[in-house]
Protein backbone atom coordinates (compact mmCIF):
# COMPACT_ATOMS: atom_id res chain seq x y z
CA UNK A 1 0.00 0.00 0.00
CA UNK A 2 3.06 2.37 0.13
CA UNK A 3 6.00 2.95 -2.53
CA UNK A 4 9.36 1.59 -0.73
CA UNK A 5 12.59 1.09 -1.74
CA UNK A 6 15.00 -1.87 0.11
CA UNK A 7 18.06 -3.93 0.12
CA UNK A 8 18.77 -7.52 0.44
CA UNK A 9 20.64 -8.44 2.80
CA UNK A 10 21.81 -11.23 4.88
CA UNK A 11 20.08 -10.45 7.68
CA UNK A 12 16.91 -9.63 5.52
CA UNK A 13 15.26 -6.46 3.83
CA UNK A 14 16.39 -3.07 4.77
CA UNK A 15 14.17 -0.43 3.91
CA UNK A 16 16.32 2.79 2.56
CA UNK A 17 13.36 4.66 1.33
CA UNK A 18 9.62 5.00 1.99
CA UNK A 19 7.24 7.19 -0.21
CA UNK A 20 3.88 8.01 -0.59
CA UNK A 21 0.58 5.36 -0.63
CA UNK A 22 0.32 3.61 -3.77
CA UNK A 23 -3.37 3.71 -6.07
CA UNK A 24 -4.69 1.12 -8.27
CA UNK A 25 -3.13 1.95 -11.19
CA UNK A 26 -0.29 3.93 -12.65
CA UNK A 27 1.96 3.35 -10.41
CA UNK A 28 5.08 2.65 -11.69
CA UNK A 29 7.78 1.60 -9.38
CA UNK A 30 10.73 0.26 -11.75
CA UNK A 31 13.96 0.63 -10.41
CA UNK A 32 18.09 0.77 -12.23
CA UNK A 33 21.47 1.40 -10.83
CA UNK A 34 22.87 4.19 -12.98
CA UNK A 35 26.48 6.25 -13.04
CA UNK A 36 24.67 8.57 -10.50
CA UNK A 37 23.31 6.38 -8.04
CA UNK A 38 19.96 4.23 -8.02
CA UNK A 39 16.75 6.04 -9.47
CA UNK A 40 13.53 4.56 -9.57
CA UNK A 41 10.23 6.07 -10.91
CA UNK A 42 6.34 6.65 -9.52
CA UNK A 43 3.78 6.93 -11.47
CA UNK A 44 1.26 9.92 -11.68
CA UNK A 45 -1.38 7.43 -10.27
CA UNK A 46 -3.64 9.10 -13.17
CA UNK A 47 -3.36 12.53 -11.54
CA UNK A 48 -1.64 15.88 -12.40
CA UNK A 49 -1.73 16.48 -8.57
CA UNK A 50 1.32 14.88 -7.85
CA UNK A 51 3.07 15.52 -10.84
CA UNK A 52 2.92 19.13 -10.62
CA UNK A 53 3.98 19.04 -7.32
CA UNK A 54 7.72 19.58 -7.07
CA UNK A 55 7.89 18.03 -3.57
CA UNK A 56 5.85 15.08 -4.33
CA UNK A 57 7.93 12.17 -6.29
CA UNK A 58 4.78 10.98 -8.15
CA UNK A 59 4.70 11.01 -11.92
CA UNK A 60 8.94 11.69 -11.44
CA UNK A 61 12.11 9.81 -11.32
CA UNK A 62 14.32 9.91 -8.49
CA UNK A 63 17.50 8.96 -7.64
CA UNK A 64 19.87 8.31 -4.64
CA UNK A 65 22.99 9.60 -5.07
CA UNK A 66 26.25 7.49 -5.45
CA UNK A 67 28.10 7.93 -1.77
CA UNK A 68 24.72 8.60 0.25
CA UNK A 69 24.26 5.76 3.15
CA UNK A 70 20.60 5.51 3.82
CA UNK A 71 19.38 5.69 7.00
CA UNK A 72 17.43 2.27 7.29
CA UNK A 73 13.87 2.73 8.48
CA UNK A 74 11.28 0.20 9.48
CA UNK A 75 8.42 -0.67 7.02
CA UNK A 76 5.58 1.35 7.30
CA UNK A 77 1.63 0.76 7.09
CA UNK A 78 -0.21 2.27 4.54
CA UNK A 79 -2.15 4.37 7.35
CA UNK A 80 1.02 5.89 9.06
CA UNK A 81 2.42 9.44 8.70
CA UNK A 82 5.64 9.05 5.95
CA UNK A 83 8.76 8.44 7.70
CA UNK A 84 11.75 10.37 6.79
CA UNK A 85 13.70 9.88 3.71
CA UNK A 86 16.44 9.34 2.60
CA UNK A 87 17.24 12.04 0.87
CA UNK A 88 16.88 11.80 -2.78
CA UNK A 89 16.99 14.39 -6.47
CA UNK A 90 14.49 14.62 -9.14
CA UNK A 91 15.64 13.29 -12.53
CA UNK A 92 12.77 14.35 -14.51
CA UNK A 93 9.05 14.91 -14.15
CA UNK A 94 6.31 14.85 -16.31
CA UNK A 95 5.90 10.98 -16.27
CA UNK A 96 2.83 8.80 -16.26
CA UNK A 97 3.72 5.23 -15.21
CA UNK A 98 7.42 4.30 -15.71
CA UNK A 99 7.09 1.03 -16.31
CA UNK A 100 10.65 0.18 -17.48
CA UNK A 101 13.78 1.68 -17.12
CA UNK A 102 17.67 1.09 -18.96
CA UNK A 103 20.33 2.73 -18.55
CA UNK A 104 22.34 1.71 -22.19
CA UNK A 105 26.21 1.49 -22.54
CA UNK A 106 26.28 5.18 -23.28
CA UNK A 107 24.93 5.84 -19.95
CA UNK A 108 21.88 7.02 -21.47
CA UNK A 109 18.80 6.09 -19.04
CA UNK A 110 15.72 5.25 -21.15
CA UNK A 111 11.98 4.90 -19.61
CA UNK A 112 8.93 2.75 -21.31
CA UNK A 113 5.97 4.80 -19.91
CA UNK A 114 2.70 3.40 -19.62
CA UNK A 115 -0.42 5.23 -18.87
CA UNK A 116 -2.04 7.70 -21.84
CA UNK A 117 0.39 8.62 -24.26
CA UNK A 118 1.85 5.12 -23.53
CA UNK A 119 5.59 6.09 -25.09
CA UNK A 120 9.31 5.06 -24.62
CA UNK A 121 11.67 8.49 -24.05
CA UNK A 122 14.96 9.77 -22.74
CA UNK A 123 14.86 9.61 -18.90
CA UNK A 124 17.73 11.94 -18.23
CA UNK A 125 17.49 14.84 -20.62
CA UNK A 126 16.55 18.15 -19.87
CA UNK A 127 14.34 17.20 -17.25
CA UNK A 128 11.32 16.03 -18.84
CA UNK A 129 10.60 13.15 -21.29
CA UNK A 130 12.81 13.49 -24.39
CA UNK A 131 13.64 11.72 -27.43
CA UNK A 132 9.91 10.94 -27.53
CA UNK A 133 8.65 7.97 -29.14
CA UNK A 134 4.90 7.40 -29.15
CA UNK A 135 3.10 3.92 -29.05
CA UNK A 136 0.27 3.20 -30.88
CA UNK A 137 -1.99 1.92 -27.89
CA UNK A 138 -2.68 -0.47 -26.31
CA UNK A 139 0.65 -1.34 -25.89
CA UNK A 140 1.25 -1.90 -21.66
CA UNK A 141 4.68 -1.98 -21.26
CA UNK A 142 6.23 -4.04 -18.84
CA UNK A 143 9.75 -3.88 -19.04
CA UNK A 144 12.62 -1.98 -20.89
CA UNK A 145 16.34 -3.31 -21.11
CA UNK A 146 19.83 -2.33 -23.00
CA UNK A 147 20.41 -4.67 -25.46
CA UNK A 148 23.00 -3.15 -27.64
CA UNK A 149 24.95 0.20 -27.66
CA UNK A 150 21.80 1.41 -29.72
CA UNK A 151 19.56 -0.81 -29.18
CA UNK A 152 16.39 -1.38 -26.46
CA UNK A 153 13.98 -4.62 -25.79
CA UNK A 154 10.97 -3.01 -24.43
CA UNK A 155 8.40 -5.95 -23.01
CA UNK A 156 4.97 -5.23 -24.00
CA UNK A 157 2.07 -7.12 -21.88
CA UNK A 158 -0.84 -6.36 -24.48
CA UNK A 159 0.77 -8.10 -27.15
CA UNK A 160 3.18 -10.30 -24.69
CA UNK A 161 6.29 -10.02 -27.14
CA UNK A 162 9.49 -8.24 -27.46
CA UNK A 163 10.24 -5.50 -29.45
CA UNK A 164 12.92 -4.16 -31.12
CA UNK A 165 13.87 -0.21 -31.15
CA UNK A 166 17.26 1.04 -32.75
CA UNK A 167 18.62 4.55 -30.71
CA UNK A 168 21.40 5.71 -33.06
CA UNK A 169 18.84 8.30 -34.08
CA UNK A 170 17.52 11.25 -32.87
CA UNK A 171 15.06 9.22 -31.54
CA UNK A 172 14.13 5.02 -30.67
CA UNK A 173 12.87 3.85 -34.13
CA UNK A 174 11.07 0.36 -33.82
CA UNK A 175 12.92 -1.88 -35.91
CA UNK A 176 11.30 -5.65 -35.14
CA UNK A 177 7.94 -6.69 -33.58
CA UNK A 178 6.69 -10.07 -32.12
CA UNK A 179 10.64 -11.17 -31.46
CA UNK A 180 10.13 -13.13 -28.42
CA UNK A 181 7.25 -14.06 -25.83
CA UNK A 182 7.02 -11.52 -23.41
CA UNK A 183 3.89 -10.85 -20.70
CA UNK A 184 5.80 -9.20 -17.15
CA UNK A 185 9.31 -7.98 -17.33
CA UNK A 186 12.68 -8.52 -19.95
CA UNK A 187 16.41 -8.36 -18.95
CA UNK A 188 19.80 -8.73 -20.40
CA UNK A 189 22.19 -11.49 -18.71
CA UNK A 190 25.76 -10.72 -18.41
CA UNK A 191 26.44 -13.36 -21.06
CA UNK A 192 24.08 -11.56 -23.68
CA UNK A 193 21.19 -13.99 -22.96
CA UNK A 194 17.69 -12.19 -22.84
CA UNK A 195 15.62 -13.32 -20.10
CA UNK A 196 11.76 -12.78 -20.48
CA UNK A 197 9.16 -13.50 -17.75
CA UNK A 198 5.91 -14.88 -18.85
CA UNK A 199 2.94 -16.36 -16.83
CA UNK A 200 4.44 -19.88 -16.67
CA UNK A 201 8.07 -18.88 -15.71
CA UNK A 202 11.23 -17.55 -16.79
CA UNK A 203 12.43 -17.65 -20.17
CA UNK A 204 16.05 -17.69 -21.32
CA UNK A 205 17.30 -17.78 -25.03
CA UNK A 206 19.78 -16.30 -27.37
CA UNK A 207 18.97 -12.89 -28.75
CA UNK A 208 16.89 -13.52 -31.96
CA UNK A 209 18.72 -12.55 -35.77
CA UNK A 210 17.64 -9.30 -36.62
CA UNK A 211 19.23 -6.63 -34.16
CA UNK A 212 22.04 -4.75 -33.71
CA UNK A 213 23.15 -7.75 -30.99
CA UNK A 214 23.37 -8.06 -27.65
CA UNK A 215 26.32 -6.16 -25.98
CA UNK A 216 26.98 -5.67 -22.07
Amino acid sequence: GRFQVGELTPGGVVVVWVGPATAERENGGRIVWSSQGLVFGAGAQASAAGRDDPASPLGKLVRIPVGVVPAPTTPAPPTAPVAPLTPVVTVSSGWNAPAGLAVDTGGRLWVADGGSPERLARGDAGGRPAEVTVWEPPVAPTGLAASGPDELIACTSAASTVQRFSTAGSRPELTQDGVAPCRYAVAVLSDGRWATALDDGIRIEDPPSGGTGAQQ
